[in-house]
Parts: C-alpha cells; structure tokens; sequence
C-alpha cells in the first residue's frame, strides 16, 4: 500500500459475516474515485478470490454490450430462504419475509456498467442492508432500481472440468486453486 497506493480499506472486520458491507464499500470505492467525468472504467468485475476469468472473453463482452446499465453473471432465480437455523446462509422470517428471492446473480463473480453500479450504490444508502451479499447487491437493489440481472452462461458458479477448449470459451470458473491458476 505504501509503494503503490493500491489497497483500500474500511473500518470493519473483514469476515463472511460482512461480505454486503464489502461489496457496498466496492460500489462507494468505485462511485467516489474512479468517477472521472465518464473518462474512467465503464465496468467493474466483483469476483471472489477463487475464481479463474477469462480476461479475454471479459473484454469481448464488454465490447459487445448495448445496455447502459448492464448487470451481468450466473442468474439463480426462484431461490428460497433457508430456514435451518444451523446452515451457513440461514435467514429468519424477520430478516426476509417473501417466499422467494429476487432473482439474483451469484456472488462468485458479476459485471457491472459503470451507471448500473452508481444506482445500485444509491439504492444501498436507503435500503436495510441484507447478510447475504449476492442477493442483496444483484437482487434486492437491483429489483429496488428496477434492473433485472442478466444471465451469461459464460459465468459459472461452479467448478469446470479443466480443459484448455473450455477455459478459452468460458469467463469465469469457480474454486480454483492457486497453482491451477497459473497452470491455466
């Protein structure tokens, strides 16, 4: 950070707990400093750690794309709330009373144009914030904003077999490890 100024950080603790925090600090980051008169980025990829992208592919769906507000990934629709106490993404009634979420795109990894992002960090300063980041940011903000997310089956949730042919036709895959990373 000290060489290169490139490390941002906020005043939280940094856990699974606070991903919805995190991502809504990456909408604050990306609204508040990379905002230069429409000269800056156009879009910004939210991918987790483990996640191999096609930066190849990537850049060819953004040269493709018409949509000024563009939110693309791995659609997950008519999901449902867990209600297992015991389970990791355990959401009491209170919390989320509908019977179905919004549909969503998984938090693996989503693209977001530069003006998708902007309303969706407007929508998170009004709406009560939600544990369950993906659902929350591309789901619950995004059907406050009234943008639907758009699936690209480029993007996966889950791990692909590791083929060459496959990696060079796919922008995401999911649970890589570091040493397959490089190998790819």
């Amino acid at each position: 950070s000290v060489k290169y100024g490139d490390l941002v950080q906020e005043d939280f603790l940094d856990s699974y707990a606070n991903l919805t925090v995190k991502s809504v600090m990456l909408l604050k980051w990306f609204s508040q400093s990379c905002d230069t008169g429409g000269k800056g980025p156009q879009y910004i990829l939210k991918t987790d750690d483990d996640m191999y992208i096609n930066l190849v592919k990537l850049w060819e769906l953004v040269q493709a794309n018409k949509k000024p507000k563009l939110l693309m990934g791995s659609l997950i629709c008519n999901a449902v709330p867990i209600k297992d106490p015991y389970n990791k993404w355990y959401v009491p009634k209170y919390m989320f009373a509908e019977r179905h979420y919004p549909n969503y795109l998984s938090g693996t990894g989503y693209l977001m144009s530069r003006s998708a992002l902007a309303a969706l960090y407007r929508a998170a300063l009004e709406a009560p914030i939600f544990h369950l980041e993906d659902i929350y940011v591309t789901g619950i903000l995004a059907r406050t904003i009234g943008l639907r997310p758009q699936d690209n089956v480029g993007f996966s949730y889950v791990r692909r077999k590791l083929n060459s042919c496959l990696f060079r036709q796919t922008v995401s895959t999911h649970h890589v490890k570091h040493a397959e990373m490089r190998a790819i």
